[in-house]
């Protein structure tokens, strides 16, 4: 009698850490909220083209990486927002981003640092 009740409470064990293996997000999600609160890794590089679905830059190991930009996109230099459109290549951005569901990599928030030199500017003094 008591042989199969500890089989049965052993399997039962064995079956929640299986579990827990295999769906270890949701456990986090309970601990730490909601997952989209964790922080979102900044890619350095310097902008080598854009359209309006998305921004390629290339990093310092010279890796060109493909950032898709969403309405939920947010611009900024500095405190200020900034359109899309307002960021050509050349511009030097860092680019917050999470990894989307079918692996791209979804640009959360786009830092413009530094703009690229244009023809026909005036050189900062």
């Amino acid at each position: 009698m008591g042989y199969p009740i500890r089989m049965i409470i052993l399997t039962a064990a064995l079956a929640w850490s299986a579990w827990g293996q295999y769906y270890p997000d949701l456990r986090t999600q309970k601990r730490d909220g909601d997952l989209s609160n964790r922080p979102t890794p900044g890619f350095t590089g310097i902008v080598r083209g854009s359209d309006k679905k998305g921004l390629a830059v290339e990093n310092v190991d010279k890796n060109v990486l493909q950032f898709t930009c969403t309405r939920k996109t947010v611009y900024l230099q500095g405190k200020t927002r900034l359109k899309l459109a307002d960021i050509q290549a050349g511009d030097t951005v860092t680019v917050e981003a999470r990894k989307a569901p079918d692996g791209t990599l979804d640009a959360v928030v786009v830092h413009l640092e530094r703009r690229a030199k244009r023809p026909g500017t005036i050189p900062d003094a």
